[in-house]
């Protein structure tokens, strides 16, 4: 975990040897979002610098996306800016309609908001003087405290879909990932004798439903039945509430 901050804090200042603008350090800010985003439990998280402006909302530096779906945004400020300040901004003020997860940075200092505005959690690495120091070191608890809310931040379940016709399509993906890893994980109970509740779900499907029913049937089946009831809630569910497609594993 340390190594990591380490890595990024030398990059900061090698960025800001000579003084730098607000777009100095974005490569090596990018890099750590990067590691964040492949240590994270759900897999296919994209980071991506600079993305398109989103229409009336303008355009946060990073756009953070799992499996298509937005999870979060970062805006990135200047060294030393007034973060607190920012947060009132009417720039912030828009980006909160689009997402209820954000992150506002300066490099060092992070401060993650929800859709309301409200601040869910700030941590500083170190300071802007910091960076010019003969030895370049981070300390170990201020990089636990950005640590933990970069990973809360990165762990977050993404936006949810209001259209019927984007949640079939994401609940189509995802019931295909959850088929794979329902198979994946009943041959692994079975072959390490370690057979649990899922497979006993599929045992009482085998014993009393389909006698040759095999593992890869009966995860399909079970798969879908689940995409298949998510998407009747949506269909009838009030046409201002959000269904969220399998938020755990993306």
């Amino acid at each position: 975990m340390l190594q990591k901050f380490e890595t990024y804090f030398k990059a900061l200042a090698s960025a800001y040897a000579d003084g730098g603008t607000e777009h100095s350090g974005r490569t090596p800010l990018e890099n750590l979002l990067g590691t964040f985003a492949a240590a994270a439990m759900a897999p296919g998280i994209a980071v991506q610098h600079e993305p398109s402006r989103e229409k009336g909302h303008g355009a946060p530096d990073f756009k953070v996306k799992r499996q298509g779906m937005i999870l979060g945004y970062v805006e990135v400020k200047e060294l030393g800016a007034n973060l607190d300040k920012v947060l009132k901004s009417e720039q912030i003020a828009k980006y909160r309609k689009l997402s209820d997860n954000i992150v506002v940075t300066d490099y060092l200092r992070f401060i993650r908001i929800d859709g309301a505005g409200k601040v869910i959690d700030r941590a500083e690495l170190a300071y802007a003087s910091d960076l010019e120091a003969r030895q370049l070191r981070v300390d170990p608890a201020r990089a636990e405290a950005v640590e933990k809310l970069l990973s809360a931040f990165f762990s977050s379940p993404p936006e949810g879909l209001k259209s019927a016709q984007k949640l079939a399509l994401a609940l189509a993906t995802r019931s295909k990932l959850l088929r794979d890893y329902l198979t994946e994980e009943l041959l692994r109970q079975s072959k390490a004798g370690q057979e649990g509740r899922l497979h006993a779900l599929y045992d009482v499907f085998r014993t009393q439903v389909f006698h040759e029913l095999t593992v890869k049937e009966f995860a399909d089946a079970f798969a879908q039945m689940l995409a298949y009831g998510l998407f009747l809630a949506k269909l009838n569910a009030a046409d201002d509430q959000v269904i969220q497609a399998f938020p755990d594993r993306g």
